[in-house]
């Protein structure tokens, strides 16, 4: 996820927050089956 965190992408900060977002929904997602 830090991967794609806007702060860490500063060039491309559009894009890397569409993906950490996606990512983010998709741990929650995982997490969230294994209750």
């Amino acid at each position: 996820a830090l991967k794609w965190h806007s702060e860490k992408n500063p060039s491309n900060k559009v894009e890397a927050e569409k993906k950490f977002k996606e990512v983010s929904e998709a741990c929650m997602i995982l997490f969230n089956s294994q209750k």
